[in-house]
């Protein structure tokens, strides 16, 4: 990263721009005109695209062409006012194509106007996911800024403040894909630049919790059940050691904020030891909402194996000896074949008969979904990728009873928002109450619809593991949650406390 050469991309407005000393890690320069002391600050930037208008370009860019300190001859890009949304796009395009491949982007914003520092991160962004083209820095010199006599103006590095749209891409890759390799290339990336910047004082934690997601993710990807219920809990307690809060904030500091939805993650994985099978059957659950439909049928077929080896008398991690497994498999496969014909089952061997229908109802559907699946579509009776995703959500739905919520009426909060007459889409909602930590918190009182859709924006970064409407015809009906013993749509057997909400 670090041979690739510098792209400066900077802006000149129509403004009177006034002779100001700038000050950047250590050097000073003075001019009226930003991008000019930039080029004497790095040097080693190898071209540059200066965004003129034609307005501006008369104004500034003789003086500016005159001053330029670098070993690189800018070249004026010119481009519109920005007057409109296509003029905007227009401004957009030209940035974007300005940019030579295989490049580091220096950012200048001093000079740009209106909506330009906006087009510039947007810009950034395109460039990371498109081209693979890496930000050195985003800065601005900040005239309004200045102090001191004679007054010095400071630059500000705002880099880490865009590559925040990186770390939110990343934990959104985790969050929803399982990927955290993205993730951990950041976090490593951080390590090598500290090692270059200060080799006496090296960030540790922040090496050690890269490494922790790395191996959670290959665990998560290859359907590792057993290694993922041993790497989750580890994670979700190294997410709350004070020392890699305190490095984050010196080393990464967009990863701070981020910490909290990356525990809420790992929270609804670390539900149980390496033998809670009702954990291996709500991680198979997990990838079903994520559509890993693959991985979360070929768990839950392994999760009915598992049931049936418990049923079986074999106890503790002697469920997933494979000799013992393959047995039960067998019996399974004969159970199969006899309901399949409509014949009694056997009643060797006597742990058969223990066996409850729902589990013998899913195993008759989910093998032949798991090796339709896992086949690849090579028969000439494979079903559509419709077809099989229609149908492992349909099993996921169907099994829901055989997990019920595990005493859903405890840690209840009720949040009533209701009101007397009419409101302002402005109105405050009601304070929120006090929420414990994973508290089920149910919204409820007479409101209009769109003041419900309010609270649940609020409540969603509250403490709350699951959120619920109150409907006087069905109960707490559960629109969100992070919790493994509530699911969306589930409904609770739930009512507001007798004194009636105020206004109502």
């Amino acid at each position: 990263m670090p041979d690739r050469p510098l792209h400066l991309i900077t802006f000149l407005g129509t403004g009177n721009y006034e002779s100001t000393i700038y000050e950047w890690n250590g050097q000073r320069y003075e001019t009226d005109l930003f991008p000019v002391a930039l080029s004497k600050f790095l040097p080693e930037i190898k071209s540059a695209s200066v965004f003129v208008t034609e307005e501006s370009r008369q104004k500034h860019w003789p003086s500016m062409h005159r001053q330029w300190q670098g070993s690189c001859t800018p070249d004026p890009v010119q481009i519109p006012k920005g007057s409109s949304p296509d003029e905007l796009w227009e401004i957009f395009d030209k940035v974007v194509k300005s940019v030579p491949n295989d490049c580091r982007i220096v950012f200048d914003i001093t000079h740009a106007f209106r909506s330009i520092p906006l087009i510039s991160v947007l810009a950034v962004a395109y460039l990371w996911s498109v081209r693979d083209i890496h930000l050195h820095c985003l800065v601005y010199g900040a005239y309004e800024a200045k102090s001191g006599e004679p007054p010095v103006a400071p630059v500000f590095d705002l880099t880490a403040m865009v590559n925040l749209l990186e770390w939110l891409a990343a934990v959104e890759r985790f969050r929803h894909h399982l990927d955290g390799e993205p993730l951990f290339r950041l976090l490593k990336n951080i390590q090598s630049r500290a090692r270059r910047n200060e080799p006496e004082s090296l960030p540790t934690e922040l090496q050690r919790i890269g490494g922790m997601i790395n191996r959670l993710t290959e665990a998560l990807l290859l359907g590792r059940a057993r290694e993922v219920l041993k790497e989750a809990p580890r994670l979700a307690e190294k997410l709350k050691d004070d020392q890699l809060r305190e490095e984050a904030d010196r080393w990464a500091k967009p990863i701070s904020p981020l910490l909290q939805p990356l525990g809420r993650l790992i929270d609804e994985i670390a539900l149980g030891a390496e033998t809670d099978l009702e954990a291996h059957y709500h991680l198979a659950r997990f990838y079903c909402e994520r559509r890993l439909y693959p991985l979360a049928i070929t768990l839950l077929r392994e999760w009915i194996v598992s049931r049936a080896c418990q049923l079986a008398g074999i106890e503790g991690d002697n469920i997933f000896d494979r000799t013992q497994r393959a047995e039960v498999e067998k019996t399974l496969g004969r159970l199969h074949d006899c309901r399949k014909k409509d014949q009694p089952l056997p009643v060797d061997p006597p742990w058969v008969a223990s066996l409850p229908k729902d589990l013998l109802d899913l195993w008759d559907r989910v093998p032949d979904i798991r090796n339709d699946i896992d086949h690849a579509g090579m028969s000439k009776q494979a079903k559509s990728a419709a077809s099989l995703i229609k149908l492992v959500n349909e099993l996921f739905q169907d099994i829901l009873p055989v997990n019920k919520p595990a005493e859903p009426m405890s840690n209840v909060v009720f949040y009533s928002i209701a009101v007397a007459q009419p409101i302002g889409a402005d109105a405050p909602l009601p304070p929120l109450p006090d929420i414990p930590r994973g508290a089920l918190v149910v919204i409820e009182g007479r409101a209009p619809i769109w003041l419900y859709g309010r609270a649940w924006h609020l409540l969603h970064g509250s403490p709350a593991g699951a959120i619920a409407v109150f409907d006087p015809r069905l109960g707490a009906v559960v629109v969100a949650s992070h919790r493994p013993d509530f699911y969306e749509g589930q409904v609770l057997d739930l009512q507001p406390p007798d004194k009636p909400p105020s206004g109502a």
